[in-house]
């Protein structure tokens, strides 16, 4: 794990996360979570091959630290709705099948995610997107080791 990871990552923990509440003339929305980050949920090259073994499928102790932050914020925002996205790298997966690669992850992590006490309503949306939005360069290790992941997000409620 770099050292710039893992500082961003013990940051990011240390952060103070504040929930502020925006009103409007005719009702109160919905609490908002203001300055924090969610960090990504790495995975290894081709994995989870089998849902049931999520983490022996994550990549290093840096990928676990975050299912398990992830699901500390889910648990203590129960108000707030969550989506689950999937992402692959471009050489991991053939195109066709990088999309049902990345349902994958976003289905286990889900999964996950509930079976250590998160509300399934919390979770608006659970999806692949296969090897679409890269946020590191596909052509070195070490960018497609960073998109393969899955990112937990916060969503906007809408109100009535």
């Amino acid at each position: 794990m770099s050292k710039k990871i893992a500082g961003l990552f013990l940051a990011a923990l240390c952060g103070a996360c504040t929930v502020a509440r925006h009103a409007n003339a005719q009702n109160d929305a919905p609490p908002t979570i203001s300055g924090l980050e969610m960090a990504p949920i790495n995975f290894k090259k081709g994995e989870p091959r089998n849902p049931e073994s999520l983490n022996s499928s994550l990549d290093g102790d840096f990928a676990v630290a975050a299912i398990n932050r992830d699901l500390l914020i889910v648990k203590k925002y129960r108000s707030l709705r969550f989506e689950i996205l999937g992402f692959t790298d471009t050489e991991e997966c053939a195109p066709s099948d990088c999309q049902k690669l990345s349902a994958s992850r976003a289905e286990a992590v889900h999964g996950w995610l509930i079976a250590h006490g998160a509300d399934p309503s919390s979770f608006k949306r659970v999806e692949g997107l296969g090897a679409e939005m890269p946020i590191a360069d596909n052509s070195t290790e070490e960018g497609r080791s960073v998109n393969r992941r899955v990112e937990v997000n916060q969503v906007p409620s809408r109100s009535p």
